[in-house]
């Protein structure tokens, strides 16, 4: 018997772009092409099924979706766009679509019927962190002034918030809210 001594060997494996579990329909984010820099409403754009419009509304299926989760959380409020318009397609794993019990029905155990369309983005572990926000500046005659800006830091469960707004035209607000879970 002869033996050969092999280099290098390579396997190749092909994961599924999509996998459906029970009422779950999952994504491979990476399986598919957005430019460097896109943002996940960019990504969400190419997945089979889903649509965004001009405002950032999402519809799968034809019913719009209602939240859309990091982790299997609200990330920064309840708006969609929050999250679909900071944060970049690179940092997301997987990208689940499914129906959701209300929250009234999750708290009592008891189903309701009412069951919402919701985007649950996976975040790979190597990106969970990241800074955002925008800042508005405005003037005009006679002096007047005002000022908005917002700031969002995040890593892994913790979160921080800065948002304020002040000028000689309207009240001065700042806020501070942080969410270590």
């Amino acid at each position: 018997m002869k033996e050969k001594l092999l280099k290098e060997v390579i396997v190749k494996s092909q994961t599924a772009i999509i996998k459906i579990k029970g009422d779950t329909t999952e994504f491979t984010a990476d399986s598919f092409k957005v430019e460097a820099n896109a943002s996940v409403e960019d990504l969400l754009k190419q997945l089979p099924g889903l649509q965004v419009d001009q405002y950032g509304n999402i519809t799968v299926q034809g019913k719009k979706v209602k939240k859309v989760l990091v982790d299997g959380e609200e990330f920064f409020g309840d708006d969609p766009t929050l999250v679909t318009r900071n944060l970049r397609a690179d940092m997301i794993d997987k990208v689940q679509v499914y129906d959701k019990k209300s929250d009234a029905a999750v708290f009592t155990g008891i189903d309701d019927g009412v069951k919402d369309k919701t985007i649950n983005l996976k975040i790979r572990q190597d990106k969970n962190h990241g800074v955002f926000g925008k800042v508005e500046l405005g003037g005009g005659t006679d002096e007047h002034y005002n000022a908005q800006g917002m700031l969002n830091a995040f890593k892994g469960k913790r979160r921080l918030s800065v948002y304020g707004t002040t000028g000689n035209i309207a009240v001065q607000v700042w806020a501070l809210q942080t969410d270590k879970r």
